[in-house]
């Protein structure tokens, strides 16, 4: 799947690419240049927060998605649930939350020398992006994803305690 985040949704960009998502993000396009994008590549799904572009897009025979205001589970329950996307963190499925490209499973020897010495004695577990060589690894910062991500699935599956 692939969507284009508008200029003001970077954060949503990222989440979208923790959880597998091809999210194409733009912080610096105008509105001509993104309509130029949809053009070029019919059928990408256009994700923004302002009214009158969406409004435009739409009119215009563009697939947009308005996301909403409020707290970050709402918001990232609400577009997954339009995408049809599992609000589940997989290492082997996420794409780089810098680029968006694939991640690639490495070991320690091949990371040794780009993470810290501390890093590479305390886990085991390493991925290297396909695109901007940026390393990965299922540090603590994975609890936190895990916890907003239950939130998460807590509203997309109607569950009343989270």
């Amino acid at each position: 799947m692939e969507v284009v985040v508008d200029g003001m949704l970077g954060k949503l960009a990222r989440w979208l690419r923790l959880v597998g998502v091809r999210a194409l993000y733009y912080s610096g396009a105008d509105d001509r240049e993104i309509e130029t994008l949809l053009e070029q590549k019919p059928g990408l799904l256009f994700l923004t927060r302002d009214k009158a572009l969406q409004r435009h897009l739409s009119r215009r025979g563009f697939k947009a998605l308005l996301v909403p205001e409020g707290r970050e589970e709402d918001v990232l329950a609400h577009v997954f649930q339009r995408l049809g996307v599992e609000p589940i963190f997989r290492p082997e499925r996420a794409l780089c939350s810098i680029c968006g490209s694939p991640l690639a499973r490495a070991s320690r020897e091949d990371v040794a020398g780009l993470v810290p010495a501390r890093v590479l004695d305390a886990y085991s577990e390493f991925y290297v992006c396909t695109g901007c060589g940026q390393v990965y690894w299922l540090g603590t910062h994975i609890r936190e994803i895990e916890k907003t991500l239950e939130k998460v699935r807590c509203i997309v599956y109607g569950k009343a305690l989270c």
